[in-house]
């Protein structure tokens, strides 16, 4: 895309990248990613309680 305003361009390439992402987000009914990004967060969580712990076992 050729506007000559460059944040517009970069806006325009942007959207184009993630183009096939966005389509595939209506396609399937909006799936969220909450659940999973609820249980990256545990995950994070737990890690950083156990820093210092040697053995998995501790966790």
């Amino acid at each position: 895309m050729v506007s000559g305003v460059g944040m517009l361009e970069r806006f325009a390439n942007t959207l184009a990248a993630f183009r096939p992402g966005i389509f595939a987000y209506h396609d399937f009914d909006r799936i969220s990613t909450g659940p999973l990004e609820g249980a990256n967060n545990k995950i994070k969580t737990l890690q950083k309680m156990a820093y210092g712990f040697r053995d998995l076992e501790f966790l």
